[in-house]
């Protein structure tokens, strides 16, 4: 059996414990969320972080689809060895193992 998970997944799990989230992706238009310190939707400024590693097995499948994407591989390199600025801001909150034999982990923004 294969199993797909995408970002309205994770909208429609926060939808159903009542709460209001805005999900960015990278999928739209290979998205930078790194360089773009102006951006509102630049990964320092989420709340929370949610992403799959390893990043082959994840994208095992559907891989031709973002082959060209060149934003969605560097932002899996800077989550793999992030900054400390980046390992300031966030918090591992938790951490899945998923069907498909990925991990998903959890990042919320530190408190204080």
């Amino acid at each position: 059996m294969s199993y797909y998970y995408s970002w309205n997944s994770f909208w429609y799990a926060f939808k159903l414990m009542n709460r209001d989230v805005d999900v960015a992706t990278q999928w739209d238009n290979d998205r930078d969320l790194l360089e773009s310190p102006t951006d509102p939707g630049r990964i320092l400024s989420f709340d929370a972080v949610l992403y799959r590693e390893p990043r082959e097995k994840a994208y095992e499948y559907a891989l031709s689809d973002y082959i060209a994407y060149k934003n969605l591989w560097k932002t899996y390199e800077y989550l793999a060895d992030p900054p400390p600025e980046f390992d300031e801001t966030y918090d591992e909150a938790g951490r899945w193992p998923l069907p498909d034999g990925t991990t998903a982990i959890l990042l919320v923004r530190s408190v204080g």
